[in-house]
């Protein structure tokens, strides 16, 4: 069964369209975790042989070797390949992951499934943490109810109930607290460890149907594996089929066909010996692919993922043999608590050394990008949630104002705009905006965390019919909306669909006339054009892009063609409209499939794959300077 757990994660990551629920693999392993670590505790328990000593003795001497030894892999080569900026934030993350709290980290950040998460090279370790986290407390619990005579089960059925419900909630309201807080995961460890209450050996639960129940686990793993996918809010009510699969696999014991047929096989128990440093390895080298090629491992680079795959085996077997092993044996163990303590501590310093920028890598960005469209917009805030979502407002007693209203590709606008306002005698300027909110009505987000972007852009449309508003510019990132499947329109299709775009055009087409009607002047803001190329920290500047002394300057990087073809279809769709166009694309230095991604001084014009860098934005965006004129 950790072999399934292992290896269905490890597909996900490596071919995700082979395995696209792979991401249950954890959820297997939770269950598989709860049901041993407490059967040995209720052993112990039963024998009168339990101790809190020895208990954390077994986990340290079980979890720290592998784990000492990824951290300082992973360490040494960030030195030698990650630039500076990428060496600071991975040190963060080591000393979220010695101390087992990286799910708190990743949870400040982003989800699981957000496009960034694939550069997160420790990625993976909240669930190690998650598992720690909950055998702090579930020991000393165990303990208590167990000479307090207290009924296991009454308990872990309040436990566990009031930890789904939490999950379920986090789900609709904020996905990334439901799948990194601990709070709304132990209910799939305490179901391992309801499994591990109950006496399975000498109590026949199936009255003689073993094996089908046996079959019916296996049907359920296997749904979740090739079903599920991260398009559906997870964990969730759908994780109760790789969880509740997973406890009647275990439940059923050796008598289960699935047992006796297909995880006895000799293969899947030499995985499940590796499963463990398996799992700590595989994700830093694909994380590591996926740093140096920008994002872009498409279907060439297939071969290359399966190879990492294998290199992984490798590493995890020579991992088991010549570092788990000794230590898991008996003898001497003062003096291996000792090292593991020591070399786990020295691996903490490390982390905080390089989180704190005392300890730089090889590479060092001499123009490195380290600021965000947000940072300037928060020292003048009106209102302000981690979204971004807010009004900010620019000398707002002036006669005439413009009002921008969308998102972060608004965002990245206002400290030029705040600037121009407080120099020259042109318009004041309102931003109603918010990360990820797109500026046409009747169109959601998946994302439950773009709830907010509904008020914040409905006071933006408020504050543009105000009779000294006299110019309105609508934008936003528009190849992340029509582009991907993250929006569609409520109750109906995707934008990434020609209906959904059709009605969404449709719906921004009786805005932008509705505003004209009241005699305003309205702009339409095309988005940045997008390109993993365009990261400072991509492939292309590794390979090329980068010299000692900075960035090739005038540096042309490669676009997508749909790039370009949907920006012709709202040139297309602004001439129509007879609305006026604020293009980007000009000041780039475009042709038809590449946009420039430095300037003639070699500064990167973008800070990420489609933002600016908001030291270019502040010199190279006089383009919106047409929007604020009198």
């Amino acid at each position: 069964m950790r072999a399934i757990a292992v290896m269905s994660v490890v597909i996900y990551h490596a071919i995700p369209f082979a395995a696209p629920g792979g991401f249950v693999g954890v959820d297997i392993f939770f269950v598989i975790s709860g049901f041993l670590i407490s059967s040995i505790i209720i052993s112990d328990l039963r024998n009168v042989r339990f101790s809190i000593a020895n208990f954390y003795d077994r986990r340290i001497r079980r979890i720290f070797p592998a784990l000492i030894i990824i951290l300082l892999t992973t360490i040494a080569i960030g030195w030698f390949f990650l630039y500076d900026i990428e060496f600071f934030r991975l040190g963060k993350h080591v000393v979220s992951s010695a101390l087992f709290f990286e799910n708190f980290t990743l949870l400040g950040e982003s989800g699981y499934f957000d496009a960034d998460s694939k550069s997160k090279l420790l990625l993976h370790l909240w669930s190690l943490a998650i598992e720690e986290q909950f055998y702090i407390f579930w020991p000393l619990f165990m303990y208590v109810a167990y000479h307090g005579h207290i009924r296991f089960s009454y308990v872990f059925i309040i436990m566990g109930l009031t930890s789904f419900c939490a999950g379920l909630y986090y789900v609709f309201n904020d996905p990334a607290a439901a799948y990194y807080s601990p709070l709304g995961r132990f209910w799939e460890l305490m179901i391992g460890a309801g499994l591990a209450r109950l006496d399975l050996k000498n109590v026949d639960y199936f009255h003689g149907k073993r094996r089908v129940a046996s079959l019916i686990g296996l049907i359920l793993i296997i749904f979740s594996i090739l079903y599920l996918s991260e398009d559906i809010r997870f964990p969730g009510y759908w994780a109760l089929f790789p969880t509740l699969g997973t406890a009647l696999l275990i439940a059923t014991g050796p008598n289960g066909w699935a047992n006796q047929k297909i995880l006895s096989n000799r293969y899947l128990v030499w995985i499940g010996l590796i499963s463990y440093p398996l799992y700590l390895w595989h994700w830093p080298l694909l994380s590591y692919a996926y740093v140096f090629f920008g994002g872009a491992l498409g279907w060439k680079h297939i071969a290359l993922r399966l190879s990492l795959v294998f290199v992984s085996i490798g590493l995890s077997f020579l991992t088991f043999r010549i570092v788990e092993i000794p230590f898991r044996m008996k003898g001497g163990t003062p003096v291996k608590l000792s090292i593991l303590a020591a070399s786990m501590l020295v691996v903490l310093a490390i982390g905080a050394v390089i989180a704190v920028h005392e300890l730089p890598p090889r590479l060092h960005l001499a123009t490195s990008v380290k600021r965000d469209e947000w940072d300037f917009l928060k020292t003048t805030r009106k209102y302000f949630d981690s979204n971004g979502n807010g009004v900010y407002e620019f000398h707002p007693e002036r006669g005439r104002l413009t009002v921008f209203i969308g998102d972060s590709q608004l965002a990245q606008y206002a400290e030029y705009v705040a600037k121009r306002v407080d120099s020259a005698d042109v318009n004041g300027a309102i931003f109603a905006i918010g990360g990820g909110c797109i500026p046409i009505e009747n169109v959601v987000a998946k994302d439950v965390t773009r709830k907010g972007c509904h008020d914040v852009l409905a006071q933006g449309f408020d504050l543009a019919h105000r009779a000294n508003v006299t110019s309105v510019v609508i934008g936003g990132a528009w190849n992340w909306y029509f582009l991907t499947s993250d929006y569609s329109i409520v109750n109906g299709p995707s934008l990434s669909t020609n209906e959904g775009k059709a009605l969404a055009l449709t719906q921004l087409a009786q805005e932008i006339r509705l505003l004209s009607s009241e005699g305003k002047r309205v702009f339409l803001l095309l988005g940045n054009p997008d390109s993993s190329n365009f990261s400072p920290t991509n492939f292309r500047a590794r390979l090329y892009g980068y010299g000692v002394n900075g960035f090739e300057k005038n540096m042309m990087s490669d676009v997508r063609d749909e790039v370009f073809q949907l920006r012709k279809k709202l040139l297309e769709f602004a001439v129509r409209e007879g609305v006026a166009v604020i293009d980007p694309f000009p000041a780039l230095h475009c042709n038809e499939h590449q946009c420039r991604s430095t300037d003639a001084d070699g500064l990167p014009i973008f800070k990420d794959e489609s933002h600016f860098n908001p030291e270019w934005a502040i010199t190279g965006t006089s383009f919106i300077d047409v929007a604020i004129q009198n």
